[in-house]
């Protein structure tokens, strides 16, 4: 059969059949993935697009999730995680809750003494440790973190993160209420924290837009960062809260940066909250953004190449070594 009679023999779809087929692909999407449409509308920038799409996003979501239709894709989203490795995000169903949608820390109780020597830690009575952040708690650091934890008889972990989240957007996912659910089952010794990758934006509370950038946005999220802080020293001993490190866009890395200086300033009010910057873990001799370092003689890949935000696990491991290292000398165990 030569090509043109192949050509003549193939079947071709008219526009009636195409579009029938393109509807019965968006009704399969409506009835079985509204809670992905509904989580991607709900990390739109804050304005009249993001209104719109919550509109028709939001009750198609309670609706298919009310009697079911979305289980197929929690399934499948946790055997996927599962199959890869890795942990569940944390709090998937309070994320997912339409009643959370306030950044409210309400009950903090007043900060305590520190008291890190007050303990002797062993393999019998190890350190808990508690990992929370947004993607950069994910595979690079978080994996780090997980295995250098691991490695030690006298200190535990759990690792809960969820990609996207942050202080500013508690409609997308509110960190306050995950904490609250968190100690109300576990108690942790340590908390380790990283996120504000997504929080560089705008965002709106009380029916009022606050646009990055500004003082009024800087003084709610200050206030934010203060009482989330609060809330975690009032259930563990010691917070240690790692900073951005450099990024290779300028505009994306001055943003983080000044988010760094905001949570630098938070935890020196807090004498149970540590900062501990990567800038120069990760930064090159001037502080700035590389994607290779030179450690012990030889390079090391730290940086993800592809979007210039996220690390690897060398570069992961680097922090790791560093936050481990501070948190033995900062806490007592046995020799």
């Amino acid at each position: 059969m030569d090509f043109m009679e192949k050509f003549r023999n193939e079947k071709f779809y008219d526009l009636s059949a195409v579009s029938k087929i393109l509807l019965v692909c968006l009704v399969f999407v409506i009835l079985f993935d509204s809670t992905g449409l509904y989580n991607w509308s709900k990390k739109l920038s804050v304005g009249p697009a993001r209104k719109f799409f919550m509109s028709i996003t939001e009750p198609l979501a309670f609706g298919t999730s009310a009697i079911g239709l979305d289980l197929p894709r929690k399934a499948l989203k946790n055997s996927f995680l599962f199959s890869m490795g890795k942990q569940r995000e944390a709090g998937f169903i309070a994320a997912e809750n339409p009643g959370i949608n306030e950044f409210n820390t309400s009950s903090v109780n007043s900060v305590q003494p520190d008291n890190t020597h007050a303990v002797v830690y062993s393999s019998s009575s190890p350190l808990r440790i508690l990992l929370l952040g947004d993607s950069m708690m994910g595979d690079g650091l978080g994996t780090m973190l997980i295995r250098g934890i691991d490695d030690l008889a006298d200190m535990t972990q759990k690792r809960y993160f969820k990609v996207s989240s942050g202080m500013t957007r508690p409609d997308f996912y509110n960190w306050p209420a995950q904490i609250r659910q968190i100690f109300s089952n576990e108690n942790y010794d340590v908390v380790i924290v990283m996120m504000g990758t997504n929080d560089a934006q705008n965002f709106e509370m009380d029916g009022k837009i606050y646009t990055y950038g500004t003082d009024e946005w800087f003084e709610v999220y200050r206030q934010r960062a203060t009482d989330f802080i609060a809330l975690l020293t009032s259930n563990t001993s010691r917070v240690y809260w790692l900073g951005m490190p450099p990024m290779r866009s300028s505009g994306y890395n001055s943003r983080m940066q000044s988010l760094n200086t905001v949570f630098q300033e938070v935890c020196a009010a807090n004498p149970r909250a540590h900062y501990f910057s990567t800038v120069p873990i990760l930064g090159d001799a001037s502080g700035n953004y590389t994607t290779y370092l030179t450690v012990g003689g030889r390079q090391v890949h730290a940086r993800d190449e592809k979007d210039g935000i996220h690390m690897t696990r060398a570069g992961g491991q680097l922090i790791a070594d560093k936050i481990i290292e501070k948190i033995r000398s900062d806490f007592t165990f046995e020799d």
